[in-house]
C-alpha cells in the first residue's frame, strides 16, 4: 500500500524518534504519538516490528539502518 506523502512524513518522524528509544517504550510512545489515527499506528508499528526482527540477522542493526534511511529527507 502506498501512503499519502503527508502520512508517510508522520510515520517517518514517529519511527525515527522511536528508534532512539528502548524498544520497551515503543508501545506507549506510539499510542501517544498516533492518538486515534489507526492507520498511522499500524504503519509505524509495522516498521518498528520489521526493524526489530531483522536486527539480529544482519551485521549492522536494522534500527540503525532504518533511522539513517528515514532521516535522509
Amino acid at each position: 500500500m502506498i501512503l499519502p506523502p503527508e502520512l508517510w512524513q508522520r510515520v517517518k518522524s514517529i519511527v525515527a524518534a522511536a528508534l532512539d528509544m528502548d524498544p520497551e517504550a515503543w508501545a506507549v510512545y506510539l499510542e501517544e504519538s498516533c492518538g486515534s489515527d489507526a492507520e498511522l499506528l499500524t504503519e509505524a508499528r509495522s516498521l518498528l516490528e520489521v526493524s526489530w526482527s531483522l536486527g539480529n540477522f544482519i551485521e549492522e542493526p536494522a534500527p540503525q539502518l532504518l533511522r539513517q534511511e528515514l532521516t535522509r529527507g
